[in-house]
């Protein structure tokens, strides 16, 4: 990388330590304290799921620190408590060396009896905490829980990128290109959803587990279901249709992308739509400026996505105003338009506004995932689509009101 990840950090941990200390004296604090949670275990089994750093803590802290770790913000200092235990059933505990550790200070334990101690005997009188349920480590005792108020101004800080997480994310954007690459070779090549899976894994050198949402890999019919979760291992008999939704992590930041692919059975009718869509994406991305209200960018997909349909004669009969007025376009377009990036692939900070007051969902468009206007620092997904979901198309052959409006032979085609 040609650019100064360290340097970026340190303005980034910077900017994150000045919001910390406005946040202590607004609320009038002391500290805040937040936590890593613990490994939770599977019912009746002595395996663990997989433990996953909680973001509020990865905004601060871009390695992995591992469970029973708490971090502690003062006004004048940054500190966090690491717990490294020792046995001979798993490898020790790594030494942290990245370059935060020169902006944090570190304290490590083998025992988290002394850990837990050490932290009551530190802390100030007026502190709050956040910690995933299940926690080992209680402060209930000592410390309150943060408000649902307070926890969205804590979000907040999330949500305009530094030039570090913007650089992180592109980075992640990068690793997942390379293996959307490798899984359109596959899929070229005849393999399985299964085989395309591992080919992405390999390509980004990513374990499952460390992937920032499970990828979606769909051939053919599959690809009408949103968020597939199979990975069939059998080989379909015919190529019309890939479809991939896959991302990648970089320094905890998360990539999401997703693309779909025509196969050597495609039909004309699909390749056109193709074409359309990724017409559509750009222009859904030139409207992408500041101060523009997000549920405004996803009517406008709609007003695309109905002209598209009605050009493809998918929906005929009827003008794009009145397809999109009646809901026609809902029923290929169910979804919202995109969503906040960073740390989490659905970041957060999407139905509140920046004093951290409560926006509520839209009614028009219940899977939207933002009810806030566009600012400089966000990151955004854009992803615009047309479905043929078999339950939404089943639904709208048997009502009279729309039935006249769809061009079923083509439909039943793609």
């Amino acid at each position: 990388m040609d650019i100064n990840i360290d340097k970026l950090y340190a303005d980034h941990v910077e900017i994150l330590f000045a919001k910390a200390k406005i946040f202590l004296e607004s609320q009038h604090l002391d500290a805040l304290m937040l936590g890593s949670g613990s490994e939770i275990f599977i019912d009746r089994d002595d395996q663990p799921y997989p433990w996953k750093m909680p973001a509020f803590l990865r905004h601060f802290i871009y390695e992995d620190i591992g469970p029973d770790a708490v971090l502690l913000i003062t006004k004048n200092a940054i500190e966090v408590y690491i717990y490294q235990s020792i046995d001979f059933w798993y490898a020790p505990a790594k030494t942290h060396t990245g370059v935060w550790t020169k902006h944090i200070k570190v304290h490590s334990y083998h025992d988290i009896d002394l850990l837990h101690k050490d932290i009551i005997a530190n802390l100030p009188n007026r502190v709050i905490y956040y910690t995933p349920p299940n926690s080992k480590l209680s402060f209930a005792d000592i410390a309150k829980h943060a408000t649902d108020e307070q926890i969205r101004l804590i979000q907040e800080w999330r949500v305009h990128k530094s030039e570090f997480e913007i650089t992180c994310i592109k980075e992640a954007n990068l690793n997942a290109v390379m293996g959307h690459v490798a899984a359109k070779e596959s899929f070229e090549e005849g393999v399985s959803e299964f085989d395309i899976h591992l080919d992405y894994l390999s390509m980004t050198k990513h374990a499952e587990q460390n992937l920032p949402y499970p990828n979606i890999v769909a051939l053919n019919e599959h690809a009408a279901i949103l968020h597939y979760q199979h990975l069939d291992q059998n080989i379909p008999d015919d190529k019309h249709s890939f479809l991939i939704d896959a991302g990648a992590n970089y320094n905890g930041y998360a990539a999401d992308i997703t693309r779909t692919h025509a196969g050597i059975n495609a039909s004309d009718a699909f390749m056109s739509l193709l074409y359309g869509m990724r017409q559509i994406k750009l222009s859904v991305i030139d409207k992408c400026l500041k101060d523009s209200a997000w549920v405004d960018i996803q009517e406008y997909t709609h007003v695309l996505i109905s002209e598209l349909l009605i050009g493809l004669n998918i929906l005929h009969n009827i003008d794009a105003e009145n397809a999109y007025n009646q809901g026609l376009t809902k029923i290929f377009y169910p979804h919202g338009i995109g969503h906040l990036l960073g740390i989490q692939v659905h970041d957060v900070g999407g139905f509140q506004n920046t004093e951290a007051q409560i926006l509520a969902p839209s009614k028009t468009h219940p899977f939207l995932r933002m009810m806030r206007n566009l600012e400089f620092g966000m990151v955004v997904t854009i992803e615009p689509g047309v479905y043929f979901i078999h339950s939404l198309l089943e639904k709208a052959f048997a009502d009279p009101q729309i039935n006249p409006y769809l061009n079923k032979e083509l439909i039943h085609e793609l």
